[in-house]
């Protein structure tokens, strides 16, 4: 259960503290993540736990304190730990964090430790943090004697640190690139004392959240009096050390267990030890075979910021189609938002311009930068497009079909999915109001790439009077419509294409009131329309679609999604896109039990309009979520 994510970035309060982060593309209602760093490094040191994250429906965020990478401040030798305490804060009201989850790294652990105990929080992740001055002294470390500590402090790694951190050798680019970043944060000597020197104090008995401990040894007395002292759960990870847990290529399997004890409900006074092997294991299996005249071709995997985290060597596997080609495979540990791309010798295989590939699934074959499930054929096809004609002798219209097979369609291959589109005339590329929606180019693209199926398209232009054939009675006759293309459309095409008859293949969509049809359809032949897109449902006055949708006590759908924008045109600045309705019937499906990110996706479209323009940009993503590959 995982969500595609929207990248953050601001210069926040009046200390222009730089924040990035990641939001879900679905507001899911969990509580936001919030990262404080150790002394030295930035935001950027959590990017992949940020982006991880938010693939799993928090809102996360990295600040950086006055001084820190890119939050510049002229006078960082007066700044004191308060100062650190007020920035934290200052991001927390100017992004309305309510509930928070505090993450802090080393020095920011004990940070994320002062602040719960004086402004709250919902819960505390501290990874390898510094401990308070009561935890120093139960655990026998002696105050430190050192006095000499400049006013500003800067490290400069050695690349010996930097690939411990990393887990493998540094190649001279990569070295640079982070001792670049580390550069440019600067710590107050002023605070480093009153947190590292004489330690500041933590009442526990005033953090009333839960606490987890992310350690690297399961002995380690600092860590061990900090969980009894906070009734904290500790989590050792073996095999780690103080800079790996987080910028490692290993990350993961910790990442993964963080998220696991947040979703559990932040259980108290765990411990848990994992062995090395575990902590070294990477991401799920993904299946690549690759057709390619190259001999030894790599896999380079990269992170959702396409930074390179490592790569796999793939193995020949059979021949490939002629006698200078070969098949090749390879298992790659990907990860929800991880990419890659291909090379060998300096050449590079990647989606134009130097992109990378992201597919869904578990098993695809790639060639020439496409994504097939099978073995892709020769000679390949381009899609079909054809028009039929069917009549409704119920509504008294001669209704026309504007089909699109797939690439390669093939009848051996079925039955194919099916998405029926309501406003069939606005649905190919530069065809239509605002130019169309171009969601066979969507559909396409989506395949290519291997985010979605190869599915059939069948575009019903609409009846002359559309709001009518549209709106459910009383106000309309949408359930002669949704009859007719349940009973007649379909069966009628079966019999000249292969057309799934599975309703978990089978979607409708559409838009406004094409959108009040589609959900409507779900309803009234669940049988037969199991995927429902809807886009920018529009209020109609007795439109039973949200009666419907309350007095169900669960939802017939397989699949739903609902997205809308926030604006209505460019002339009407004080009109939204019935944005609080399309939230509120989100909102009901959860209640009834759909599963955010895995059959329920709901899309609230910053600065979005009400027209085919901006349901174009949408569209692309409906279909990766309703015709998900196999």
């Amino acid at each position: 259960m995982t969500f595609r994510t929207v990248r953050f970035e601001s210069f926040i309060g009046p200390q222009r503290l730089f924040v990035e982060g990641a939001r879900p593309e679905m507001e899911t209602e969990k509580p936001a993540i919030l990262f404080v760093g150790g002394a030295f490094d930035g935001s950027w040191i959590a990017r992949q736990q940020v982006d991880s994250w938010a693939a799993h429906g928090y809102p996360s965020y990295a600040l950086n304190l006055r001084g820190y990478y890119r939050s510049r401040w002229r006078d960082v030798a007066d700044l004191t730990y308060t100062d650190y305490l007020n920035d934290i804060l200052t991001v927390r009201e100017n992004l309305g964090l309510g509930r928070i989850i505090l993450a802090g790294y080393s020095l920011g652990g004990i940070l994320a430790q002062k602040f719960a105990e004086i402004f709250g929080a919902h819960a505390l992740v501290l990874y390898d943090p510094d401990p308070p001055r009561e935890v120093a002294k139960a655990a026998g470390i002696p105050p430190s004697s050192d006095r000499s500590i400049p006013p500003v402090m800067n490290f400069w790694p050695s690349r010996e640190i930097v690939e411990e951190m990393l887990g493998r050798p540094a190649e001279p680019r990569e070295y640079r690139r982070l001792l670049d970043l580390f550069k440019q944060s600067y710590l107050s000597g002023k605070a480093y004392r009153q947190l590292e020197v004489d330690r500041i104090p933590v009442r526990a008995h005033k953090i009333h959240c839960p606490v987890l401990i992310i350690g690297i040894s399961p002995a380690a007395p600092v860590q061990v009096e900090l969980a009894r002292y906070l009734n904290a759960s500790r989590y050792v990870f073996e095999g780690h050390s103080h800079g790996s847990i987080l910028l490692s290529r290993f990350h993961k399997p910790i990442t993964r267990r963080v998220l696991g004890w947040i979703e559990n409900g932040c259980p108290r006074g765990e411990t848990r030890v994992f062995p090395r092997e575990e902590t070294k294991a990477g991401g799920a299996p993904f299946t690549l075979l690759y057709f390619t005249s190259w001999k030894a071709p790599r896999v380079r995997l990269c992170n959702s910021r396409g930074e390179e985290i490592g790569s796999v060597e793939m193995k020949r596997w059979k021949r490939g189609r002629t006698e200078r080609e070969g098949l090749f495979r390879a298992e790659l540990p990907l990860d929800p938002g991880e990419r890659f791309f291909l090379g060998e010798n300096g050449e590079e295989d990647r989606p134009f311009p130097k992109g990378h590939y992201e597919p869904a699934g578990r098993r695809a074959y790639l060639l020439d930068g496409e994504f097939f499930p099978h073995p892709p054929p020769f000679p390949r096809e381009k899609p079909m497009y054809l028009t039929r004609e069917i009549a409704s002798g119920h509504l008294q219209h001669l209704f026309r079909l504007l089909i699109m097979l797939p690439r390669d369609y093939d009848p051996r291959r079925g039955p194919y999915p099916v998405a029926c589109l309501n406003d069939g005339q606005n649905q190919w590329t530069n065809q239509g109001a605002y130019g169309g929606w171009h969601t066979d180019a969507a559909s396409l693209s989506a395949a290519k790439r291997g985010r979605a199926r190869d599915i059939v398209l069948v575009a019903i232009v609409s009846h002359p009077e559309r709001d009518w054939s549209y709106l459910p009675p009383p106000r309309g006759a949408a359930d002669r419509y949704v009859d007719f293309v349940a009973g007649t459309v379909l069966p009628r095409l079966r019999t000249e294409f292969a057309l799934s008859a599975d309703p978990r293949e089978i979607a409708f969509l559409g838009s406004s009131y094409g959108a009040n049809c589609a959900i409507y359809s779900g309803f009234r032949r669940p049988e037969v329309f199991g995927l429902v897109g809807a886009f920018s449902f529009a209020f109609a006055q007795e439109d039973p679609v949200r009666p419907l949708m309350l007095s169900s006590r669960t939802l017939p759908f397989r699949k739903l999604y609902l997205d809308c924008g926030t604006r209505w045109a460019y002339d009407t600045p004080g009109r939204d896109d019935y944005t609080a309705l399309t939230r509120e019937m989100i909102r009901l499906a959860r209640e009834k039990r759909m599963v955010p990110g895995k059959n329920l996706l709901g899309i609230v479209a910053e600065g979005h309009f009400h027209n085919e323009l901006f349901w174009r940009q949408r569209v692309g993503r409906c279909l990766e979520f309703l015709f998900p590959p196999i």
